[in-house]
């Protein structure tokens, strides 16, 4: 699915020993992760972001999968546009500033009520 299809190279690309990828791309500042970063940058995160962005632009709900309240789609890539907005790998604050209904749909998300008392009740005393 395009949700998993979006994480698995970032996910391959930080933890890279966890998934047996730390000779092939040569640790955290290898030549290797270099190259995948690029690509992350240049091209595999755009193309995703913007497949989102054109799904956003067709939902007259502003949810994912246009329905009247958030699905689980919502609930799976509001939390992982959210953590790919903060992501340098990817250079994603950037990126999503670019796409406005993402981050419009980010905001929207996390505003949730429920969402909220969640992150609240996640807080570092």
């Amino acid at each position: 699915d395009q949700a998993s299809d979006m994480m698995a190279p970032v996910l391959c690309a930080k933890y890279q020993e966890r998934f047996g990828f730390d000779e092939a791309l040569g640790g955290p500042q290898g030549e290797g992760t270099s190259k995948v970063e690029h690509a992350l940058q240049t091209s595999v995160m755009p193309r995703h972001f913007g497949f989102f962005e054109k799904i956003l632009e067709g939902s007259k709900s502003g949810w994912i999968a246009g329905t009247e309240r958030p699905s689980i789609a919502d609930f799976i890539l509001g939390v992982q546009f959210k953590q790919l907005g903060g992501s340098p790998m990817v250079k994603g604050e950037e990126l999503l500033a670019q796409h406005p209904k993402l981050t419009a749909f980010v905001e929207r998300f996390h505003a949730l009520p429920a969402v909220r008392a969640w992150y609240e009740g996640r807080a570092a005393p």
